[in-house]
């Protein structure tokens, strides 16, 4: 995607729309509010100057007990599958990449699965 590809509330570009566009003069950032059209995802994006790019798929995961199964479920997504038949996909890509973070955490209602590099 193109730096200004997506400028002003209401613009789009290829299945993506920005909603709003916020100035955060506080911390010198652009914060834009993105909907993948196709499936209703909401992305946040922030702009700045930081070298730093920091990327995190983040889902609401409220528990309806406190067994855990939350915790348990984000352990579970990083054992690999049938398909897709890695141990443990972070170490893999941690070896492989430019990262400068990857981790996951459950939260009380969420959990979130972030990655960062320059």
């Amino acid at each position: 995607m193109t730096k200004n590809a997506l400028k002003n509330p209401g613009d789009t570009y290829k299945n993506y729309a920005l909603r709003r566009s916020v100035s955060l003069p506080e911390i010198s950032c652009l914060l834009k509010e993105i909907e993948h059209l196709p499936t209703g995802a909401k992305i946040l994006h922030i702009e700045n100057e930081d070298v730093e790019n920091v990327f995190c798929l983040s889902f609401q995961t409220t528990p309806e007990d406190s067994t855990g199964v939350a915790h348990i479920l984000e352990h579970t997504v990083l054992c690999g599958s049938k398909k897709y038949p890695v141990k443990d996909p972070f170490f893999c890509m941690m070896r492989r990449s430019l990262n400068t973070f990857m981790n996951a955490f459950t939260g009380a209602d969420f959990t979130c699965y972030p990655a960062a590099s320059e």
